[in-house]
């Protein structure tokens, strides 16, 4: 299906293809065809070209058959009835007898003889030229606005001016699809389905889409809405090809191909000749990429502070130090003044990126799930990339951030709860240039693979046993830091590849909206990647895709931090 049932109607054209045919399949056509505008009889005509016929036998010999063809062709048009087509036919007859009237002879000064008179058969030559040549016309302009899905009324406008030509009438259709692109009824929709004329039929293209590449049902009806899904699940039914999808955008643009394979150039071109295309497949992108970029781990968003920047400029940030506490006011009411140090961090976003396509095998193989596959891909590249140079950054000691000097170094130091408890014990020792405790609590236990499980029983579990060696029997077997600091795992701690750092490396941190130790700086703030799409260039046959992410990553103050190596 779907299967349409026309009762009576006027046939303009047959078309047999190929595609999908079953081999052994036949076809006839049992319409017999006797005038390019030959009627065939409508409820309300009163009579047909057959019964018009048997009337005019009897003015055969008073009429030449071509005249006689003409007078049965305009009864037909004007579904005149027995009696008026008898008077048609006497008045035909009557025109035929007379003698054809003779110009008067001019002659032009300096020029010969006029031309010769126009006979009656030069005449009905004309004449029958000029209806074929507008039966043409009719019938092209009717192709084309059935082919485009035009209104019957745009259609009979057309036709009505006999100024609008077969290309005229073609440029006024795809003006008219442009002007209501947004609000037409989505393309090619089946007998018994009803489409919403008031939805924007790229919305329901981009929801098929969605809904073809397994998008999350929840995500699609907030972003979409229920109306926007319901239309796209009637219509497509989870089904939507990548041919499919890119025919109904340049349907959408006014493109007037039937079949993709025929000239995809011009059916990609058809489809981003409108922003609404390019956006579409954008949106797609995007939603696929973001579900690629939060599957790679994400760690570095519990210990990094973020901020947003508004271009590409080195930023600064700075901490307040070395002032005095506040001291009593005097009667008087007067306040001291104090001064300020100002500890001094900077950091500065920068782009990275990368490029994929669609290539014509791709388009060819008609696998939408390459809208999936691709973004997914990107948004991952893009988690990747930026992990690596946040971590890279975390563990680089560019001027000593970890030394001893700092109070923020312990080696020779594994896991344990006697080495937390001391890695905690020199957090919370830590001072201000003042000399000042910087009275920032510890919050976060940062450990890699080798370190997991043991961190997560240091959180979660009341007791670890045993923890005391041959003396664990003069020593409490509660863990004093059940809840205390929540474990972070990640696989770029003790990474020797990326960051260069050693097994067991762990580490402890505040929080870092109280204290940061690490920044991450995002340009308008936006945390993850940026999908655009766009037609390949002409040496590529395809659609193209380019992700960019824009970030700078800087260590911020070294107290918040502490290091601990084995």
């Amino acid at each position: 299906g779907p299967i349409y049932y026309v009762a009576e109607s006027i046939l303009s054209e047959i078309s047999f293809v190929d595609f999908g045919a079953d081999p052994d399949a036949t076809a006839a056509i049992a319409a017999q065809h006797t005038h390019t505008k030959q009627k065939i009889k409508l409820r309300n005509e009163t009579m047909t070209i057959k019964e018009y016929r048997k009337l005019s036998a009897g003015y055969a010999d008073k009429l030449d058959d071509e005249a006689l063809q003409r007078q049965i062709l305009a009864a037909a048009e004007a579904d005149e009835d027995e009696k008026t087509f008898a008077a048609r036919l006497d008045k035909a007859v009557k025109a035929a007898g007379q003698p054809a009237k003779q110009p008067a002879k001019q002659t032009a000064p300096g020029q010969g003889d006029p031309p010769p008179a126009i006979s009656k058969r030069d005449v009905e030559q004309i004449t029958a030229a000029a209806i074929a040549a507008e039966n043409k016309r009719i019938c092209a302009i009717r192709s084309q606005g059935a082919e485009l899905g035009i209104t019957a009324a745009v259609v009979d406008a057309a036709i009505a001016d006999p100024e609008v030509t077969i290309a005229a009438a073609h440029g006024r259709f795809l003006e008219d699809i442009k002007a209501n692109r947004h609000r037409n009824a989505v393309p090619g929709v089946p007998a018994g389905i009803v489409i919403d004329n008031d939805l924007d039929t790229m919305r329901v293209i981009e929801a098929a889409a969605l809904m073809s590449t397994k998008i999350s049902g929840d995500v699609l009806l907030k972003t979409h809405g229920e109306k926007i899904v319901d239309a796209a699940d009637k219509q497509y039914r989870g089904r939507l090809g990548l041919q499919q999808m890119v025919m109904e955008a340049a349907y959408a643009a006014g493109y007037s191909g039937r079949y993709f394979h025929i000239d995809p150039r011009a059916a990609l071109q058809a489809a981003f000749s409108s922003a609404d295309f390019a956006g579409l497949l954008s949106n797609i992108a995007n939603k696929h990429m973001l579900e690629g970029f939060m599957a790679v781990d994400q760690a570095w968003r519990q210990v990094a502070a973020t901020r947003a920047v508004s271009d590409f400029k080195e930023v600064s940030s700075f901490r307040m130090t070395g002032g005095s506490e506040f001291q009593k006011v005097g009667p008087g009411g007067e306040l001291k003044h104090t001064t300020f140090g100002e500890a001094k961090y900077t950091n500065q976003a920068d782009t990275y990126g990368q490029m994929f396509a669609i290539s014509r095998k791709d388009l060819i193989n008609d696998d939408l799930s390459i809208l999936r596959q691709t973004p997914r891909r990107i948004g991952r590249n893009g988690a990747l990339g930026f992990n690596k140079v946040f971590w890279t950054e975390f563990y680089e000691n560019a001027g000593d951030f970890y030394h001893s000097d700092n109070g923020n170094l312990n080696t020779s130091a594994a896991l344990s709860v006697d080495n937390l408890s001391a890695a905690v014990e020199a957090f919370i020792a830590q001072t201000d240039e003042a000399g000042n405790p910087v009275a920032v609590a510890a919050a976060i236990l940062l450990v890699g693979a080798g370190n997991a499980v043991l961190a997560r029983q240091l959180y979660a579990d009341a007791h670890v046993a045993p923890w005391g060696g041959s003396s664990a029997t003069n020593k409490p077997t509660g863990n004093p830091h059940q809840g205390l600091y929540t474990p972070v795992i990640t696989p770029y701690v003790a990474n020797t590849a990326i960051t260069n750092g050693a097994a067991g490396d762990w580490f402890v941190l505040a929080n870092p909206d109280d204290l940061p130790a690490i920044e991450a700086a995002f340009l308008n703030g936006v945390e993850e990647p940026t999908v655009e799409s766009a037609d390949a260039d002409f040496d590529t046959l395809g659609i193209q895709f380019r992700g960019f992410f824009d970030f700078g990553v800087a260590k911020q103050d070294h107290r918040a931090v502490q290091k601990n190596t084995t």
